[in-house]
């Protein structure tokens, strides 16, 4: 069919329509892959530009902000956040071809809601004023005013890019809240907007989302030293969702660091195998990690060996495994190995990133009995793993 209208079309304009039918397949997929875009608008008020906040300088600071949310490392995939100037290359193609709107229709022709948000800041009689109101397919329209205080439009503008990344994506705000070294109160509302999170009717069914959910409360009940309330989340994630490789993973944790090492490996197996429950190399990483450093505790060095090695496999940047093989080694008498290890562990420490959904990701293991539990921020607790110098 193609061939035929083709036919009938003079071949001097023939590239042409071909360029443009290719163009407009690009626009049409574009809308497709950027549907999780986030759309932001700022505008500034003439009273709150001549006191130095122009509207690019308010739009810079309220973006980096939320971006800063957006950024934390998750296992969930966060939005990309956009401001209203900003285009992909195929954005432009439609411009160009003066069908901006077409991957706007594209999107709504198949069903694809983005994140839309307009904010505006204004300065009347002293008193500054953030009102911001915006649409997201997770909770709807929504809308809010804040006030300026004396923190000063900067915290102003935080707060509002919080408030704003709540609405948007409560899922990955709770993230940066919890990597955000909460303090003890903090942690009790986080907690607490958890446990409603759980409970909400529209996510009965979703259960991955409430397995999720569940993980991230069991990590602040680590953040709260409370090993007994965080098996008990750990275990209900994997109650709710027996696919989610984190929750046996941090059960797992859990149980290294309550010393029962046997049941530690038998809870990483079930992750594991025969068929893993995740292909995530952070994931399978740090499962091995665990298996390992419960091997040592057991007094299986040579199980320990295997394991962290494979967990090296998986994550060659990450920094525990090195340190807990160096660990290990160093106490064997294999020093020179042990040096080699612990060398290349401090040099990837540089590149370590905590990922606060996993437990052995932010808190460091031993495989001594009664240990404190300590974060990765801290010096780990086992001196060998600490500094293991040639012999």
């Amino acid at each position: 069919m193609t061939g035929v209208i083709l036919g009938i079309i003079p071949p001097n304009i023939r590239p042409i329509i071909v360029a443009l039918v290719a163009s407009l397949a690009l626009i049409a997929a574009d809308a497709v892959l950027n549907a999780d875009d986030i759309r932001i608008s700022v505008t500034v008020s003439n009273r709150a530009s001549t006191d130095g906040f122009t509207r690019d300088v308010v739009e810079e600071f309220f973006l980096y902000d939320i971006n800063q949310i957006v950024r934390t490392k998750s296992l969930v995939q966060p939005p990309v956040i956009r401001n209203s100037g900003s285009k992909t290359i195929v954005a432009v193609i439609a411009d160009a071809l003066s069908l901006n709107n077409f991957t706007a229709a594209v999107q709504a022709s198949l069903g694809i809601d983005m994140a839309q948000v307009t904010a505006t800041l204004s300065s009347e009689q002293g008193r500054t004023g953030f009102v911001l109101v915006g649409w997201s397919p997770s909770s709807g329209e929504f809308d809010f005013t804040l006030h300026g205080t004396d923190t000063g439009i900067r915290e102003l503008l935080r707060t509002a890019a919080l408030r704003t990344m709540q609405h948007i994506d409560p899922y990955q705000t709770l993230l940066y809240r919890i990597g955000n070294n909460p303090d003890a109160e903090e942690r009790r509302r986080i907690i607490e907007g958890l446990e409603q999170a759980i409970d909400d009717p529209d996510l009965l069914n979703d259960r991955q989302r409430r397995g999720l959910l569940r993980n991230l409360t069991g990590i602040v009940h680590l953040l709260n030293g409370d090993l007994a309330s965080a098996a008990r989340d750990f275990t209900e994630t994997v109650r709710i969702e027996p696919t989610l490789a984190v929750g046996y993973n941090n059960l797992a944790f859990v149980l290294v660091q309550k010393d029962r090492f046997t049941d530690a490996i038998a809870t990483v197996q079930r992750a594991l195998g025969p068929e893993p429950a995740t292909s995530r190399p952070e994931l399978l990483g740090s499962l091995h990690s665990v298996w390992g450093v419960a091997a040592w505790g057991m007094g299986d060095t040579v199980v320990a060996e295997e394991q962290l090695r494979t967990a090296i496999a998986y994550t060659p940047l990450a920094p525990g495994p090195h340190l807990y093989l160096a660990g290990m080694l160093h106490r064997m008498g294999r020093h020179e190995e042990a040096a080699k290890e612990h060398a290349l562990g401090n040099a990837d420490l540089s590149f370590f990133q905590e990922l606060p959904e996993v437990a052995n990701l932010y808190f460091w293991m031993s495989p001594d009995r009664n240990v404190p539990l300590t974060r990765r921020s801290e010096p780990p607790p086992d001196p060998s793993i600490q500094s293991a110098p040639p012999h």
